[in-house]
């Protein structure tokens, strides 16, 4: 051992053995060594580490003796120094706490992200940060997956919305198409027999089969319009997919200050239909929840599932804000929506309403404003 390393070495042994001359700081030293999080104490001039809990050990894969051989900026990556020194820096001036997002470096090279809360402390008349780390990776990792399934979402609803568009159109020309290919149909009935230039029969006859053309098109749309999701029905865990929706936004049930709990998940049956689409009738039954919720202090959203001999029924009821009835008659319309501007496109029911119905089932809706909302949905067992 060199010379710098073993007098560090001395010194961190020191420091440690500074914690237990007396009982208060016996019992400070076992809870530092049972603290759950990584608790590492390095020095504010040099960055070097002093003493680090079983837990940062572990965390980094090292030993606690070669923690006491690094210093800070052996535990990031060389291109995050600089933003981890800043942090140090103001965390040392107590500037600021809590640092979210270090990339931290373990000891085979790979790399995590922590939240790091740190303080000065002062130890046998030495100055130290206290840093106390948090592995944030998976909470990250579901963060993003929640990202990219948002984004399947709105992706989804902006379909949905060429799809509602689509119908309406297509609604509104059938109509007079129809009228035209009538008129076109008996003008040339009346003209058998007649005398009639073949120029004008002809031409009329053209004008017919371009309606039949756009007919054809306008059928196109419609059956664009009843598209979903075009996943292939199949067997789907219905306990499984409410669970994984309701784990997904967890976070957002958090950061919303409300409580999602699943009761009877795990005796649903298997039920056939399309696993993508009732993933997504889950999400925006418990999404609409944690908006109704926003604001609100102890809501809770509790889903529940029931079965039946032929159907199964999901419960999602909260104790959020409610709806009047006016408003209750409007929420399955397409683009109608109470959400302010920018934060809603009216088409999240709707969406719902139609994956039920694809799946041979009902939805059903109670409120009561300043109690709560309930969404009943039934399918059929396989």
């Amino acid at each position: 051992m060199n010379e710098p390393h073993k007098a560090n070495t001395e010194r961190s042994q020191m420091a440690s053995d500074a914690l237990v001359t007396d009982e208060s700081s016996r019992h400070f030293k076992t809870i530092f060594d049972n603290i759950v999080d990584g608790v590492v104490l390095a020095d504010t001039e040099s960055r070097r580490f002093y003493l680090a809990n079983p837990a940062f050990c572990r965390m980094l894969g090292y030993s606690d003796d070669e923690i006491r051989q690094l210093s800070v900026v052996d535990i990031h990556p060389e291109e995050s120094l600089p933003f981890v020194l800043e942090k140090f820096e103001k965390q040392r001036n107590q500037e600021q706490s809590l640092a979210r997002d270090i990339p931290t470096r373990r000891k085979d090279g790979s790399v995590f992200y922590a939240d790091v809360n740190a303080f000065p402390i002062t130890i046998s008349g030495k100055t130290c940060l206290m840093g106390i780390f948090r592995d944030v990776t998976e909470l990250k990792r579901a963060q993003q997956e929640l990202e990219d399934y948002r984004h399947r979402m709105s992706r989804a609803e902006q379909l949905a919305s060429a799809g509602t568009l689509s119908a309406t159109v297509a609604h509104e020309l059938m109509q007079p198409l129809t009228v035209v290919r009538l008129s076109l149909q008996n003008a040339l009935a009346e003209l058998e027999g007649a005398t009639c230039p073949p120029a004008a029969r002809d031409a009329l006859q053209e004008c017919l089969s371009g309606v039949s053309d756009a007919v054809d098109i306008v059928d196109r749309f419609r059956n664009y319009a009843r598209l979903t999701t075009g996943d292939t029905p199949h067997d789907v865990d219905l306990g499984k997919v409410v669970a994984r929706t309701a784990k997904l936004l967890q976070e957002r049930v958090r950061a919303a200050e409300m409580t999602l709990e699943a009761e009877d998940m795990g005796g649903l049956p298997v039920i056939h239909g399309s696993e993508k689409d009732i993933e997504q009738m889950c999400f925006a039954l418990i999404d609409n929840a944690i908006q109704a919720g926003k604001g609100l202090l102890n809501r809770t959203l509790t889903i529940k599932g029931q079965l039946g001999e032929t159907e199964v029924a999901l419960w999602f009821e909260d104790n959020c804000c409610g709806m009047p009835p006016e408003v209750i008659d409007k929420i399955f319309q397409p683009f109608f929506t109470t959400k302010p501007p920018g934060e809603g496109t009216g088409l999240g029911l709707c969406i719902v309403e139609r994956i039920v119905a694809s799946a041979g089932g009902k939805i059903y809706v109670e409120s009561r404003p300043g109690r709560g909302t309930t969404f009943c949905v039934t399918l059929p067992r396989s």
